[in-house]
């Protein structure tokens, strides 16, 4: 008899996951400085608000299997709640971030609140109305439609840490950091016990729920953290433009936010990232009419259903382990040499 001995199973790198992002974000820093024109680097910071608004849709999607249309929502009353803030109490730049945050908290979780009677399709379309509802009471309230129903205006740059974000470059890489610790933070979410039990819900609800976890509270809770990304970029949003209206938190940017999470791939942590410069840069990039993007909105997510369901990055992902298989597996040529030397 021989002895065999068994290698002992090397626990996986706690680090190896926020690698990626570390990279991405790195190479990105960069990007002011490859020759872009001011018009290229603002539809950048535009890009990157638009990410961060996404990772509020993704959190829900991605781990707890939510969909929702009420994050464009979150989104506005982040941007509002910044807006407000600075007219009324003239508050700073970090007080304004976190009391939109907690507000999107709030508000992602009451508009969650209906997935205590329902799910599936029926909670996306009492989403959608709820959403709707919300825009149309807002843009008659005369507080936030602001005089003659313009909208308001934020005339307070961005001023933290001593340093004044007032350019567009120096705004770029405010949201490339905010938007980095954003994904770093998805990533140490997944790996958590939280993160856990909203994958068991994902995976099979009825069976987490056999086991003893809260699935119902659990969602909303998803879903109000959701809120938090995308509060926090309703303010970046507020600060950038400076100019807010209610009609820019509407079904078309809830329907351009779904886009980019499944176009990016709804279980990559970079996904929000890639999704919104397929579904925001490269239609301004290329100045296409407001109409013909809706339409090719709409053929774009009907072609990633069928051809790419797991989204751009998914897809790749995919692609690379298949790769990894076949360049694991002999070769034909190999087979006969193979089977000669185990003979002998």
């Amino acid at each position: 008899m021989s002895d065999t001995t068994l290698a002992p199973v090397r626990p996986a790198a706690w680090w190896r996951p926020y690698v990626p992002v570390v990279v991405v974000m790195a190479l990105l820093t960069l990007l002011p400085h490859v020759g872009l024109s001011n018009r290229h680097v603002h539809l950048s910071v535009v890009c990157l608000i638009w990410a961060m608004a996404a990772f509020g849709l993704f959190v829900p999607y991605a781990f707890a299997g939510q969909m929702t249309v009420a994050v464009v929502t979150a989104w506005g009353v982040g941007a509002f709640s910044t807006a407000l803030a600075i007219e009324y109490w003239d508050w700073g730049f970090v007080p304004n971030l976190l009391f939109s945050m907690a507000a999107a908290f709030v508000a992602g979780a009451l508009m969650a609140m209906p997935i205590l009677r329902t799910k599936g399709h029926y909670f996306v379309i009492i989403t959608f109305v709820l959403a709707e509802a919300v825009t149309v009471a807002a843009n008659n309230w005369e507080v936030t439609s602001g005089p003659g129903g313009g909208g308001i205006s934020v005339s307070q740059p961005i001023e933290f840490l001593g340093f004044s974000f007032a350019g567009r470059i120096s705004m770029y890489y405010l949201c490339l950091a905010a938007v980095t610790i954003m994904a770093l933070t998805v990533v140490w979410l997944r790996g958590s016990r939280l993160g856990k039990h909203f994958a068991s819900i994902r995976e099979n609800e009825e069976l987490a729920r056999s086991i003893g976890v809260s699935t119902t509270w659990l969602k909303i809770l998803a879903l109000a953290i959701g809120g938090i990304f995308a509060g926090a970029a309703g303010t970046f949003y507020a600060y950038y433009l400076s100019h807010i209206d209610i009609r820019g938190f509407g079904v078309n940017q809830a329907i351009t936010l779904i886009l980019i999470v499944v176009v990016g791939g709804r279980q990559a942590i970079l996904g929000p990232l890639v999704g919104a410069a397929v579904a925001y840069y490269l239609p301004e990039l290329i100045q296409l009419d407001p109409n013909r993007v809706l339409i090719g909105y709409g053929v774009v997510l009907g072609l990633m259903v069928i051809f790419l369901p797991t989204g751009i990055l998914g897809g790749l992902d995919s692609a690379w382990k298949r790769w990894q298989r076949r360049r694991r597996q002999p070769q034909p040529s190999e087979a006969p040499l193979l089977s000669k030397a185990g003979a002998s």
